[in-house]
């Protein structure tokens, strides 16, 4: 249970209890203080955060509390934000190569073109997260939950030759990704490159593969059907659920 939450019900109920007692005004003030404490600890965090990406300064981030921040465009490679709270956050075209972020809360956080190559994401809860054009090249996300992630292509700005500006869509990139027992339920991985990743035992069920490179992938045990491997881009030297390999 979110510790917002339970400080809500904490507080309801020691105001409750108050109320009984005669107390009231000192069971509320309790919830609202909590709630007050959240939120600044909140905002310490975040400028801790800032601040490290403006002075290179490698202060531990460790569970720090993060949930809806705007982090868009921040330098936070090798971070520690191992079990972090970032639900909500925004982390658009932010830089967490190397970053460990193992165990870490990502529920709905935008990370549209993030650079998370050999980023550490195993045990993360990745649940609805929006990684479209992400690089997650030799990321490690063995046991991570990316639930209805969408991990398509992303629209781009790119500046032509000619000065002219045009948009483009890129795949996100998870070649040789650890994707070991991770569960991709209902995952949007359309035009997604895994091409040599690592997907044993991985979860698939419902997963959007249409255009999908699996080239060299390891699928074996992976829970995916036939009708869903039908639609990839390339299965060329991937290893099957099946054990076998692919021509």
């Amino acid at each position: 249970m979110d510790r917002e939450l339970q400080l809500l019900l904490l507080g309801g109920l020691i105001g409750f209890v108050g109320a009984i007692l005669g107390g009231s005004g000192a069971g509320f003030s309790y919830l609202f203080e909590g709630v007050r404490h959240r939120r600044d600890e909140r905002r310490r965090w975040r400028k801790t955060a800032l601040e490290w990406a403006d002075t290179g300064w490698k202060e531990s981030l460790r569970r720090a509390d993060l949930r809806g921040a705007d982090l868009r465009g921040v330098d936070l490679a090798g971070a520690d934000l191992s079990y972090a709270n970032l639900i909500d956050a925004e982390l658009s075209d932010a830089d967490l190569e190397g970053a460990n972020a193992r165990g870490a809360k990502l529920q709905r956080a935008n990370s549209i073109r993030a650079n998370l190559t050999k980023a550490i994401l195993a045990e993360t809860n990745l649940t609805k997260a929006v990684l479209r054009g992400a690089f997650l090249h030799k990321a490690i996300l063995i046991g991570a939950t990316l639930q209805r992630a969408k991990l398509d292509r992303a629209v781009e700005q790119v500046t032509l030759d000619d000065g002219r500006v045009s948009s483009v869509r890129r795949s996100a990139s998870l070649t040789e990704a650890k994707l070991a027992w991770a569960d991709l339920r209902k995952a949007d991985l359309q035009g997604a490159d895994l091409e040599d990743a690592d997907l044993y035992q991985t979860d698939l069920r419902e997963a959007s593969l249409r255009g999908t490179n699996l080239g060299g992938a390891n699928l074996k045990a992976a829970i995916v059907t036939a009708e869903q491997l039908a639609q990839v881009k390339s299965l060329k030297g991937a290893i099957m659920p099946d054990g076998t390999k692919h021509d």
